[in-house]
């Protein structure tokens, strides 16, 4: 039978990042995902991520700040470019946007309040707040980084392989696989969208159910008077966000938490056009430094907790690293670091345990 310290079930980004860390900390790593490297299945795939500080949560902006660091860090030690520095904006409710120049100010980051009339490209309603640090982040060179990192430390990374059960054998778990059986001390669950269910050894208490979302996102092309709009939160009523796209000098525009409810074991998935529509009159009315209307879509499985938090979370012999759809993908480096502290038996200070409480949100309940 196969044998390896720690098995990682989903090899997403928070997978990926755990792997990394362990094994190159001296750890025998194995993991399995069931689809790819590249699945669209989840919501860690695509060519881009924001990271912003602007949080109305203060653990949420320390912890973001800490990321920030972890990924420049792991630039200068792979010499790979991740990440592209950039100013964020938050337009939205006054008092929303209030406490989170307040939040960043107690933890020492610089921002400022804009004049909405002065941004080319942008036609916010509601106060505008300019965070002087940020960045996006290459995902697609993030997760080969992670897998690069792990395999070159001698972990075993399991593509189109899916986990069949996990039962407790004594003292170890048995994990039963497609590509074999496997004997591990502990067991990491980072399962996206997926159900955990069959995968809980006997004993451990079940996770919270996840909510699953099939959410959209459309590629804009800017108008030829427009050179850049900095990655933008709105924060009101309707949630959406602005980013550059990586690849090119499209945009990248989205509803936040707005797709239905799905089953990412039977997915069927809606025809996008009215969300499309929606979005495309939304855009007209508040982006106009882009052309309304989509080049191309992409769709991702969101999977959250009904208020958004995480779960990063040990019971036993099993670690849970869930419910990360959103904006979870920045906080890969200070989750995986959580998870090996877990593992290697330190109690947690994380704020992504259900134990440290509800992260505060402002009115627009967006992180």
């Amino acid at each position: 039978m196969l044998r390896a310290q720690v098995g990682i079930v989903g090899l997403g980004i928070a997978g990926s990042a755990i792997a990394a860390t362990l094994a190159s900390s001296g750890y025998s790593v194995v993991g399995w995902d069931q689809h790819g490297p590249h699945h669209d299945l989840g919501s860690s795939h695509g060519s881009e991520r924001l990271l912003r500080l602007g949080h109305v949560d203060s653990r949420l902006t320390v912890a973001a700040w800490e990321a920030l660091q972890l990924w420049r860090q792991l630039e200068a030690t792979t010499g790979t470019r991740l990440l592209r520095p950039s100013s964020t904006l938050d337009i939205g409710f006054l008092d929303e946007i209030e406490s989170i120049q307040s939040t960043l100010t107690a933890v020492g980051l610089a921002s400022r309040m804009l004049d909405g009339s002065d941004l080319r490209g942008l036609r916010p309603t509601g106060l505008v707040l300019e965070t002087s640090e940020g960045a996006v982040i290459s995902a697609k060179e993030a997760l080969n980084t992670f897998r690069t990192i792990a395999t070159d430390s001698q972990a075993h990374l399991a593509f189109n392989c899916p986990v069949q059960s996990s039962i407790r054998r004594n003292d170890h778990l048995e994990i039963a696989t497609e590509g074999g059986t496997w004997q591990v001390d502990h067991l990491v669950l980072a399962t996206g969208a997926w159900p955990t269910e069959t995968l809980l050894p006997e004993n451990i208490a079940k996770v919270p159910q996840l909510r699953v979302t099939d959410e959209l996102v459309a590629y804009f092309e800017p108008t030829a008077r427009i050179a850049q709009i900095p990655p933008t939160i709105f924060r009101q009523a309707e949630r959406h966000y602005v980013m550059p796209h990586v690849a090119d000098r499209l945009f990248k525009i989205a509803e936040h938490h707005s797709g239905p409810v799905v089953s990412p074991t039977s997915l069927e998935r809606e025809d996008p056009t009215d969300r499309l529509h929606r979005l495309a009159a939304w855009v007209s009315d508040r982006v106009p430094g882009v052309t309304p209307k989509p080049l191309s879509v992409s769709r991702c499985l969101y999977a959250t907790l009904p208020n958004e938090d995480f779960i990063v979370e040990r019971f036993d012999d099993v670690t849970v690293a869930l419910g990360l759809s959103g904006h979870g993908f920045k906080f890969a480096p200070v989750i995986a670091k959580t998870v090996a502290g877990l593992i290697g038996g330190a109690i947690s200070t994380s704020p992504f345990g259900q134990g440290s409480g509800h992260h505060a949100t402002g009115r627009s309940v967006h992180k």
